[in-house]
């Protein structure tokens, strides 16, 4: 059952951390159209009362899952390696149905990004000695490290033209390298804490939190164009064919776009619970989680309009992904990965 977001409104979704009455499977980018139908009423953690639409879970009892992909076949995360010393990241995936959790590779440093190609997952890594670009196959195998730089890699994004990630310290860096490694490219330099980069076939877009601005800059590096500013707390960006989208975490929290080429940029909603964090687009809507307790999965149209929660009561979510059939997300405190049908 699908239902229209304008006519849904305010409706409240079911909450899910891996509790009773919760189905568990015993375990960016863009998709079709579809708004998950938020359930008639609001469970609380532990409560069995969620009727209709409810969260599934695919995977539990995860450490500190932190970012999240999706394919056509499986979804992927990275999660903390539990007591390394020094700390590990682990880069796991489980089918779309749930089932047993699969390790794909491990690596030190820790990460909170990931991307997916059709061949490999790509993430990064950080630490005090320095930060990595690596990959390694959908399947599993030995990690590739593709690049070397910096030590506070925040966020990447993989396309035809390469692998692109910012540093979001010591000066600030857009850069990139081809998918099998090789030279490094800076694209843009000096930025003031990068966070969050989205790609198309001619363009790098990022976002600083640092002062606010969404900027853009060619593939191969040239001067990069500004095309917000005066943004609170820029934390996550994503894009489709004609516009930039993006959330803001300092007051007043919202939701925001702007077109590919600048402008004006448009409120499309404010967010209710004041701290959004990841967000996801498909042709329909803007999808983000916010991990302000009592965290939620909520979802507003292109256009703008009214916020609609799809999930409560989650676990300090703090990544989300979507595809044509259903929303997923990662719990940072609870360890589950979950998922909701469009």
């Amino acid at each position: 059952m699908r239902a229209s977001l304008l006519a849904l409104g305010a409706l409240l979704g079911c909450s899910s951390q891996g509790a009773a009455g919760v189905p568990d499977a015993s375990s960016d980018g863009e998709a079709e159209s579809g708004t998950p139908d938020a359930g008639p009423d609001v469970a609380e953690a532990g409560d069995a009362a969620c009727t209709g639409n409810c969260p599934v879970v695919l995977a539990s009892n995860r450490n500190s899952p932190s970012a999240i992909a999706v394919d056509s076949s499986a979804v992927y995360w990275v999660e903390q390696v539990a007591n390394a010393t020094p700390p590990a990241t682990a880069v796991m995936k489980v089918p779309l149905d749930g089932g047993t959790p699969q390790p794909l590779a491990t690596i030190a440093g820790l990460s909170t990004a990931i991307a997916l190609d059709s061949q490999s997952v790509y993430w990064v890594t950080g630490s005090s000695t320095g930060g990595a670009v690596v990959k390694v196959a959908l399947g599993g195998g030995t990690p590739v490290v593709l690049a070397t730089e910096g030590n506070s890699l925040f966020a990447l994004a993989v396309g035809p033209a390469g692998v692109y990630w910012v540093d979001d310290k010591f000066g600030g860096s857009v850069q990139g390298t081809d998918v099998d490694g090789g030279a490094v490219r800076t694209v843009a330099s000096g930025e003031n804490e990068p966070v969050s980069i989205a790609l198309d076939s001619t363009s790098v877009y990022w976002a600083n939190n640092g002062d606010g601005t969404l900027r853009a800059a060619p593939l191969d590096g040239g001067a990069p164009v500004t095309l917000a500013t005066g943004q609170g707390g820029i934390r996550s960006i994503a894009r489709d064919a004609t516009d930039v989208y993006w959330s803001n975490d300092l007051a007043p929290a919202s939701l925001m776009r702007v077109g590919i080429d600048g402008g004006t940029p448009v409120l499309l909603t404010a967010a209710p619970q004041a701290n959004p964090t990841a967000i996801a687009i498909d042709s329909v809507n803007v999808y983000w989680v916010d991990s302000r307790d009592p965290g939620g999965i909520f979802a507003v149209p292109l256009a703008g309009g009214a916020a609609l929660q799809l999930a409560s009561q989650q676990d300090n979510p703090r990544a989300v992904a979507v595809d044509a059939n259903a929303v997923y997300w990662a719990n940072l405190y609870g360890g589950n990965i979950l998922k909701l049908a469009k």
